[in-house]
């Protein structure tokens, strides 16, 4: 194989065990990150700009259609949710909002 071919494989393993301790770690939102990652990589080594329509594509769904909304649903009803909602944000890990 050549070396060009055998560093990308490096570099998408490495970036596989990485987003796979850290989503492991955090348990949030890692499937997307995954998908954004593989899209910067494969724009960077040459494929179009469609290599962004994938991860586009999973962040709207998550964001707007399956994941967010049914959650958010299904949490409505326990005690103290609104309060945790209020605070900490929708999608991406970020520092508590403030009151």
């Amino acid at each position: 194989m050549s070396s060009i071919i055998l560093e990308t494989m490096l570099v998408i393993f490495i970036y596989f065990l990485c987003f796979f301790i850290v989503g492991t770690l955090i348990k949030n939102n890692s499937i997307v990150d995954i998908g954004w990652g593989l899209g910067i990589i494969s724009f960077f080594s040459g494929s179009s700009i469609l290599v962004f329509l994938s991860p586009i594509t999973i962040t709207y769904l998550l964001l707007f259609v399956s994941g967010v909304p049914i959650l958010e649903k299904s949490f409505a009803n326990r005690p103290g949710y609104k309060e945790y909602a209020e605070k900490t944000p929708v999608f991406f890990p970020w520092f508590p909002k403030k009151d």
